[in-house]
Formats: C-alpha cells, sequence, structure tokens
C-alpha cells in the first residue's frame, strides 16, 4: 500500500523493510501540465483559470473534490476519466463550500471550547484556590513529569512567601537569587537532558 507521498508502507517483514524504502516515481508535473490532465480526462473548464486555480489551490487538495465526479468502471471502481457535464465551477463552488463550513465550525468549537474551560476553571478555582492545580491530589490520574518540579517553582515565585519556601525545599531549580531568565534557562536544561 502507499500513502500520499508515494511509500509504500506495510508490516515489519525484511520484504517490507526493502519495499519501504522504493519510492514511487510519478514525475512532477507542472500546473500547466496538470491543468492538461484534467482536461484530457473530461473537465470542462477554461485552461486559464484552470491554471489559476490550480496556483492558489494544488492539484491534489482539488482533486479530493473531483473523486465523486469519476466515472466508474464495469469492476465499479473508479476510472480517471470524469462523468460528462463536470465542470470546474461545479467543483469550485463545493471547495468554497467547504472551506466556509469548516471555517463556521472551528468558530463554533472554538466558542464552545472556551465556555466549557471557564466553567471548569470558575469551579475548580473555588473549590481548590488559585494554585490547587499545583497539587497532585487534586488532579487524580495525571502524571506529573519530574521537569514540572522546576515549572511549579517557577510559576510560585512572585506569591506568598510560605508557598515559596515549600517550593525552594523540593527543587534546585530555584533561589531567591536567581532571575527568572535563569531560572528557565535551568529548567529548560532540565527538561532536555532528562529527555534524551
Amino acid at each position: 500500500m502507499r500513502n500520499s507521498a508515494g511509500v509504500f508502507l506495510s508490516g515489519y517483514s525484511a520484504e517490507a523493510k526493502r519495499r519501504t524504502s522504493m519510492i514511487y516515481a510519478k514525475s512532477a508535473l507542472t500546473v500547466e501540465q496538470q491543468a492538461d490532465q484534467l482536461i484530457a480526462r473530461g473537465l470542462v473548464a477554461e485552461r486559464s483559470e484552470l491554471i489559476a486555480r490550480l496556483k492558489v489551490v494544488n492539484y491534489y487538495r482539488l482533486s479530493g473534490y473531483l473523486y465523486p465526479f469519476r466515472v466508474r468502471g464495469a469492476d465499479a471502481k473508479p476510472t480517471d476519466t470524469f462523468a460528462p457535464g463536470t465542470t470546474l465551477d461545479m467543483i469550485w463552488r463545493r471547495y468554497n463550500f467547504d472551506r466556509r463550513l469548516r471555517i463556521l465550525l472551528l468558530h463554533a468549537i472554538e466558542r464552545i471550547e472556551v465556555a466549557v474551560r471557564t466553567r471548569l476553571v470558575y469551579h475548580f478555582v473555588l473549590a481548590h484556590g488559585p494554585f490547587g492545580h499545583l497539587a497532585a491530589s487534586n488532579l487524580p490520574g495525571f502524571k506529573q513529569l519530574p521537569f514540572m518540579n522546576g515549572v511549579r517553582c517557577f510559576m510560585l515565585q512572585d506569591s506568598r512567601n510560605s508557598t515559596q519556601k515549600r517550593c525552594q525545599a523540593s527543587s534546585s531549580l530555584t533561589s531567591p537569587s536567581r532571575p527568572a531568565s535563569a531560572m528557565a534557562t535551568a529548567m529548560f536544561s532540565a527538561w532536555t537532558s532528562r529527555s534524551r
């Protein structure tokens, strides 16, 4: 099986490893050649307009909208030719409808996400306080990574002195004499050395 980049994919047998290194040998086409190919396959379009559209929306993105218009062969599989009367205008309208629908849905999903997050944070802060997210007992089931101790100390640097002292005792990354940039550098170094 090939992926969209033309690389063969399958299991991990010796044969599969040999095939995964084989690159699909289709040559690249210029935008003009792509337009000619679509017209030769039956797309009704003015060549110059099709070239202009292909420069904005690439061939493979546009071909997804052409798929339902492909003629089916005797074996019920789609061929490379398009149904009679398939026009660029029909395809472009579908593309634009899909684009506008995607934008509307993403906007709606973003509003729902922000509203849900706002309600969760509001109730969580009322129940556990402004730094409740730093106590692992308030977030059961979440694994705290080792580098987070430094992040916790960094976040609490400007809070009450008692909280800062407890934080400093739990990590060697912070101290009252270290500036924030040095602490951030130390945290990043600690994280990258642990992730190797």
